[in-house]
């Protein structure tokens, strides 16, 4: 089987937004590793160097699957779509961290289960490939447009105004699940952003590809 082509670095870092959740679980073979053994990678700005200092990984590939509607109340609250509560409680618990994405053209926001969120900061702070101004400025970005937050008892969570108006959400959004990350776009927004990437036949066939 032909082996899939690895992101490079530049493609990590221009699109970061899609490639965050796929490197919080992402193992690769051992010849792209450095650590001793092949064991799974620390995720990087195209640098693979070094384990998790003893840690042991959490649990994170469980997935998200779908999409659903939401509306938010006059609180700034949302209600989790049962289809993505359901699969969140069983396997990651209530606690989430929300914050911005890195689509800057198509703003919108991510709601990652606490563990896998723990899991890319952990990956981030032994990250050696990316300069520590770099670093503090991406985890102040995080941190100050991000929550941590957990699921109330009628499964709802609260998302801040500033997240809401970066993303341009008003009352009725759709959820769409991304991996292990639930995403939160202004329909009209996620619409833009499927147009700007068509369902091309040269698409599909890669797709067929991994599906045989």
């Amino acid at each position: 089987m032909e082996r899939p082509t690895l992101p490079t670095r530049d493609d990590i870092y221009l699109n970061f937004d899609f490639y965050l959740p796929i490197f919080s679980i992402l193992i690769l073979p051992s010849e792209y590793s450095l650590t001793p053994g092949g064991r799974a990678p620390i995720m990087g700005m195209g640098c693979f160097g070094k384990e998790w200092d003893g840690m042991e990984r959490p649990r994170t590939d469980v997935f998200f699957r779908g999409a659903g509607w939401t509306q938010f109340d006059s609180a700034g609250r949302m209600v989790i779509p049962t289809n993505f509560r359901k699969r969140l409680l069983e396997h990651y618990g209530s606690q989430v961290f929300v914050t911005q994405s890195f689509l800057l053209e198509f703003p919108h926001i991510v709601i990652y289960p606490l563990p896998v969120w723990e899991t890319i900061e952990a990956e981030i702070r032994l990250q050696t490939d990316i300069d520590p101004p770099q670093k503090m400025a991406l985890m102040y970005r995080l941190n100050t447009q991000g929550i941590e937050t957990e699921l109330d008892d009628k499964g709802r969570i609260l998302v801040p105004s500033e997240l809401r108006d970066y993303a341009r959400l008003s009352s009725r959004v759709v959820l769409v699940g991304y991996f292990n990350t639930i995403q939160v776009w202004n329909p009209d927004l996620l619409e833009a952003f499927q147009a700007q990437v068509p369902w091309t036949p040269e698409l599909v066939q890669r797709i067929q590809k991994i599906s045989l």
